[in-house]
């Protein structure tokens, strides 16, 4: 995941791709990985916001 993040590898290349990520570790690394993606994708505009309904 790091280095599609960092750019060093392509992610999805097709609209019908995706990127899967198995993380298994301790929970503050996916902690740690989930900012890292959200971070980015915030930054570059990728996703959709969900709202959380309680």
């Amino acid at each position: 995941m790091g280095e599609i993040v960092n750019g060093d590898k392509p992610g999805c290349q097709l609209e019908d791709e995706i990127t899967f990520f198995k993380s298994v570790g301790v929970g503050v690394q996916d902690a740690v990985a989930a900012s890292v993606v959200l971070t980015v994708a915030e930054a570059k505009n990728f996703g959709i916001v969900v709202e959380v309904v309680q």
